[in-house]
C-alpha cells in the first residue's frame, strides 16, 4: 500500500478503515476469485495489524477495535458463497485468539455450530468447530462435551455418510482422550451410534485409541 507512505497517523488510519470496507464488499461478491483469496484475507489481517499498532501502542486495548461477530458474520458469508472456503475459517481462527468474554465466546461457539449443521458436508467450518472445541485455552471441557453430544445428534438426523462431521468427531475425541485423558467422548460416540451402519470404521478407531491408552 504505497498511497499509505508519507500519511499522518489520523490520515493513515481512516485510509485503513476505507481499506476494511473495501475488503467486506469483496468478501461479499459472488465471485470465488475474491471470496477465497488466500492474498485478500492476508491483506485484511495485515490492514488489522496496522490499525492496531497505529491505535495503540497496547495490543490488548487495540484488539477492541475489531468487532469479532462481524468479522465471523463475514467469514460465514464468504463461505455460503463459496464452499468449503478454508482461507476464510483460517482467518477466523486467528480472530479466536482475541480477548473475548465468556459470554461472547459462547455466542461464537454458538453461531459456528449453526452454520456447520447448514452444511453437514464443508470440512473447512467443522475443522474450525473443532478447532474451537480442542482448545484448553478457549473452551473448558464441560462444553466440549456438550457439543460432541449436539454434534451426534446431529449425525442421527442427517446420517452418518458425512467425512467433515467425522473428522471434527476424531479430532475432538483424540483431544479429550490424549489431552484431557478423558473417555467421555469415547463412551458417547459408541453408545449413542453402537449398531448404526457406518459406524462400524468409527468405533473400530475409537477402540484402537482406548486399547493404545491402556496398553
Amino acid at each position: 500500500m504505497q498511497r499509505l507512505v508519507g500519511m499522518d497517523s489520523g490520515n493513515t488510519v481512516n485510509a485503513l478503515k476505507k481499506e476494511l470496507s473495501w475488503l467486506e464488499l469483496l468478501f461479499s461478491s459472488p465471485l470465488p476469485k475474491q471470496t477465497k483469496s488466500s492474498m485478500l484475507w492476508q491483506h485484511r489481517t495485515w490492514v488489522y495489524d496496522k490499525l492496531s499498532y497505529l491505535l495503540s501502542a497496547d495490543y490488548k486495548q487495540a484488539e477492541l477495535v475489531i468487532d469479532i461477530q462481524k468479522e465471523l458474520d463475514l467469514v460465514i458469508r464468504a463461505s455460503e458463497l463459496h464452499p468449503r472456503n478454508y482461507y476464510a475459517w483460517s482467518y477466523a481462527r486467528r480472530l479466536s485468539y482475541l480477548s473475548l468474554t465468556d459470554e461472547e465466546f459462547k455466542a461464537v461457539l454458538k453461531k459456528v455450530f449453526q452454520t456447520c449443521r447448514l452444511h453437514a458436508s464443508d470440512i473447512s467450518c467443522w475443522s474450525f468447530l473443532a478447532f474451537l472445541l480442542t482448545n484448553s485455552a478457549l473452551t473448558p471441557s464441560t462444553t466440549t462435551q456438550f457439543y460432541l453430544n449436539q454434534i451426534l445428534d446431529y449425525v442421527e438426523i442427517v446420517g452418518t455418510g458425512h467425512e467433515s462431521i467425522w473428522s471434527a468427531v476424531r479430532l475432538i475425541v483424540v483431544y479429550q482422550v490424549k489431552v484431557l485423558g478423558s473417555f467421555d467422548g469415547y463412551d458417547l460416540v459408541v453408545g449413542k451410534l453402537n449398531g448404526k451402519s457406518g459406524v462400524e470404521r468409527i468405533e473400530a478407531w475409537l477402540s484402537r485409541i482406548h486399547n493404545a491408552e491402556h496398553a
